[in-house]
């Protein structure tokens, strides 16, 4: 059994990917908070074992939990993600590979979605498929199919994660953490990327244990997504020469 196949190892992406997607899905409620209080200094101690940025996220998260603070997480949320004149930050996946919300990358994952018949969660979320609490909430389904994959072949579970995280979490994610991360006015949600950006690298750690994982470069990713450049109403003009000096099109010279 490889690491990826061993249970232990599934329920520890499993329950990181669900806690993910609903920290970066909006605003934190009593419940979260609950959920990211209990059992934090643990939580802390052994998220550093893992990942030196995982604890150093679970610590910069922890110093902001004291007290009321769920009035402060929600402005905080909206000032990064929302804004009173639009989000800081962009966190769809369209975004950063067109500069544009709603674009062939969104399409992209609904067709990765409809493949691996996974419909959208409806009401759940408020945002497109290519959010970045979206495409996390994609892979913990996919990595809960392998929980519950019963005599399934487990690798025929886990190459539709290999190919959702290679294909688009990991090709622009880390460029919009670092983004988080560098915002001014971030600091429990610097904390969340912290914390996702280094459970995503121990992700490719794992994946590149068992057979590699080839993630486009961002800059090539946005190269291929790049609509061709627009040229104006004189496209079709040939350069001037002796024979057409005025390089219109020779049907019109």
């Amino acid at each position: 059994m490889t690491l990826l196949s061993e249970p232990d190892t599934a329920q520890f992406r499993s329950g990181y990917y669900d806690l993910l997607a609903r920290l970066f899905a909006s605003e934190p409620d009593e419940r979260l908070l609950h959920v990211l209080r209990e059992g934090l200094d643990d939580r802390t101690v052994g998220a550093t074992q893992v990942h030196p940025a995982m604890g150093e996220g679970w610590r910069t998260m922890a110093a902001h939990l004291d007290g009321d603070v769920l009035e402060d997480l929600t402005d905080e949320f909206t000032r990064v993600f929302v804004g009173p004149f639009g989000p800081v930050v962009n966190a769809f996946e369209s975004f950063y590979l067109t500069g544009r919300l709603y674009g062939q990358p969104l399409v992209d994952v609904r067709s990765f979605m409809g493949r691996q018949s996974l419909e959208s969660a409806g009401g759940e979320h408020r945002e497109p498929e290519d959010a970045l609490a979206f495409e996390l909430g994609i892979m913990a389904r996919l990595v809960g199919r392998q929980l519950a994959g019963g005599d399934a072949d487990p690798a025929s579970l886990i190459e539709p994660q290999r190919e959702f995280l290679a294909g688009h979490l990991l090709v622009w994610a880390p460029a919009c953490l670092a983004d988080i991360e560098g915002t001014p006015g971030a600091a429990f949600y610097r904390g969340a990327a912290l914390v996702l950006r280094g459970f995503l690298e121990v992700e490719r750690d794992f994946f590149s244990e068992e057979g590699g994982l080839e993630v486009e470069d961002l800059e090539a990713a946005r190269r291929r997504y790049r609509a061709p450049e627009f040229r104006g109403p004189i496209f079709d003009a040939e350069p001037p020469s002796a024979d057409n000096p005025s390089g219109k099109p020779k049907d019109d010279a």
